[in-house]
């Protein structure tokens, strides 16, 4: 039966309380590390009474950041569960026909749609549609909102609790991670209410992935250029899987219309078997053709993702290593005037790369480095200069 133990319905709610979870397993993490502190303040007699090691929590900048980063993990895993969550929301109203006007759900056919077992089920579905699938959108963009308008996410005070929706990407698309999830939306829509049309879903899922893929290439959000060719590169690879995947499946209808011929018969139908020889090898051979093109697509993928993950792996070594000479790179009063001379001339999401550069780079590049920035910064100050003069008023 469908309620028994590990049936559909309870591996449906567990999957929809997923986020409870995570959230009861969050606020324990605080809770435990809050009692903690206040365990070992009150074991070094640091606070008279409970009470006051109690109220001191609020002032610990330990446990305040505990907090955020405990937040932000949380906000993070509902990121990252939002598809899972729209697809189960989804099926729960999502029913196909069958013989005699009867209707069942889609992804559990042995579920009579309508009945008095699936309207019970509706309450959980539409709890579900509000506080998931529009509120997590809704939740996403209150933060980000309000710490834009605070200016929290230009001075970084918001990165623990919000990181893993904005620092990826360029403080003018703060708000980019709320159109993935928009794009989220739309694919499994499309996946879950239009399967009974296979064509109509694959070119609504076409029209989804290139329109990401247009806004992609214009906006070219994330921070590091690289991240955006991959995203690109991402975007392109499912765009032509799912257009191979299309044209392997007209092939496939193609080759199931013709039947084996018998070569030992001269009859009509074995004449016109015949005839349709070549349409059946033509379509045996696009559906070959379509396979490897796909494993091609998808090696190219792989192999793009593997040298990015390659270099960001690269790139965190290296910080690591570098982390001991930090204090030596401020100490260097040569440095530090170049540092200051490219926060200057150049924009903020250049600054990070030109101080790798520095710490790698040696005199000679420094000195070329920092007279083209002179010159550019003159450059620039005399454009300003005769800007000025043009506006003096006429005497």
């Amino acid at each position: 039966y469908y309620r028994a133990p590990g049936s559909f319905v309870e591996t449906l709610v567990l999957q929809l309380t997923l986020p409870i979870f995570a959230l009861a397993l969050y606020a324990s993490l605080v809770f435990t590390y809050g009692g903690a502190l206040v365990f070992t303040r009150l074991l070094h007699r640091t606070h008279d009474s409970f009470a006051s090691a109690l109220a001191s929590l609020a002032r610990s900048h330990r446990f305040l950041a505990a907090a955020e980063r405990s937040l932000g993990a949380f906000i993070a895993t509902l990121d990252a569960m939002y598809t899972m969550l729209a697809l189960k929301t989804f099926s729960l109203f999502h029913c196909r026909d069958l013989d005699e006007g009867v209707q069942v759900l889609y992804i559990y056919p042995a579920l009579q749609c309508w009945s008095s077992d699936h309207l019970s089920l509706l309450p959980l579905a539409c709890i579900s549609m509000l506080v998931y699938v529009i509120g997590i959108p809704v939740l996403f963009y209150t933060l980000l909102k309000l710490a834009a308008k605070s200016k929290a996410l230009r001075d970084g005070s918001a990165g623990l609790r919000l990181g893993s929706l904005y620092l990826r990407y360029d403080q003018t698309y703060w708000w980019f991670e709320l159109l993935v999830l928009f794009r989220k939306f739309m694919a499994v829509a499309v996946v879950a209410f239009a399967t009974k049309y296979t064509l109509l879903q694959s070119a609504l899922l076409l029209l989804v992935l290139f329109a990401a893929i247009v806004v992609q290439d214009y906006a070219r959000p994330y921070l590091r250029p690289i991240v955006n060719l991959l995203d690109f590169v991402l975007l392109l690879a499912a765009h032509l899987v799912l257009l191979l995947a299309i044209i392997y499946n007209s092939a496939f209808q193609e080759s199931t219309q013709y039947t084996a011929c018998d070569d030992e018969n001269i009859t009509a139908a074995n004449i016109t078997c015949q005839l349709n020889e070549y349409e059946r090898n033509a379509a045996a051979l696009t559906m070959d053709i379509a396979t490897w093109c796909i494993f091609g697509v998808l090696l190219v993928a792989f192999f793009g993702s593997s040298l990015v993950i390659y270099y960001q792996i690269q790139q965190l070594l290296y910080r690591i290593a570098l982390e001991g000479d930090e204090r030596a790179f401020e100490l260097d009063a040569k440095l530090t005037k170049l540092r200051a001379l490219y926060e200057r001339v150049l924009a903020p999401k250049w600054h990070w790369t030109a101080g790798e550069w520095l710490r790698i780079s040696n005199d000679s590049e420094r000195d070329y480095f920092k007279h083209l920035l002179s010159q550019l910064d003159q450059h620039y100050q005399d454009w300003l200069d005769r800007q000025a003069l043009f506006r003096l008023p006429s005497t």
